[in-house]
């Protein structure tokens, strides 16, 4: 069962292992291990570091997607944490300004809406009970995503009712019912509630989210870096399949 000893059979325990082995405990527990108790942590890593061995001279890290992914995970934070810095201020403001536009909220829309299902023809009739005053509630079908959508951006409402709806909504007027309007879902009815511009923020306004983009791009860059550092010492075999 066991490997062939290569020379890597001394199993060291210094004394910052020790130390990561009392803290650790403290954080576990919240008292520092007594001495015989110290004993038996050290004596548990000693077992974990010859069994770790053992495995990795067998090789059974290779065929294991999980401990693959680990591992990977932990060569991805080692490259990150040459890059972990926060940002100055001046780089976080040059960071914004080249990317404003990137940042730029989209315009929004309330509305409500009646549902007809598939009976466009009804239209006429739910319009003029909803100008007369009848309550939306108590007209359509029951419709599982709602009857009131507050401050929905275009690409939010294609995604709940399709693109020809949006437009649609896009164009209806402010303050009035209007329809049928047609989505994937049936036929509608709908009164805009009102319309808000989209705007930039202010850098102030969304300084932490530009604080982790900023990072998450360093990131990227580092490991995009330390990859092609790495393709350098490879050579990669492709099957005939993939006609590389």
């Amino acid at each position: 069962m066991w490997s062939d000893p290569d020379g890597g059979t001394t199993v060291r325990v210094d004394e910052d292992t020790v130390r990561v082995l009392r803290e650790t405990h403290l954080r576990r527990t919240g008292e520092w291990p007594s001495r015989e108790r110290l004993r038996d942590l050290v004596r548990n890593w000693v077992e974990e570091e010859m069994l770790y061995r053992e495995a990795l001279a067998l090789g059974l890290d290779r065929d294991d997607p999980v401990v693959r992914r680990r591992l990977v995970q932990k060569m991805e934070f080692l490259v990150d944490a040459e890059v972990d810095r926060l940002p100055t201020r001046a780089e976080l403001e040059r960071y914004f300004r080249s990317r404003r536009s990137a940042y730029r909220q989209p315009d929004r829309v309330s509305f409500v809406q009646v549902f007809l299902g598939d009976e466009g023809r009804a239209a006429g009739a739910v319009l003029r009970a909803l100008r007369a005053g009848e309550r939306p509630e108590s007209l359509g079908l029951p419709f599982l995503l709602g009857s009131r959508f507050e401050k929905r951006s275009a690409e939010e409402i294609a995604s709940l009712f399709g693109e020809a709806f949006a437009r649609a909504v896009r164009s209806a007027p402010v303050g009035r019912w209007t329809g049928p309007l047609r989505s994937r879902h049936g036929f509608h009815v709908l009164r805009v509630l009102s319309r808000e511009r989209g705007r930039t923020p202010e850098f102030e306004e969304i300084r932490e989210r530009l604080v982790q983009d900023w990072l998450e791009e360093r990131r990227r860059d580092a490991r995009r870096k330390a990859l092609a550092k790495l393709a350098s010492r490879y050579r990669v075999v492709f099957p005939e399949s993939l006609g590389e």
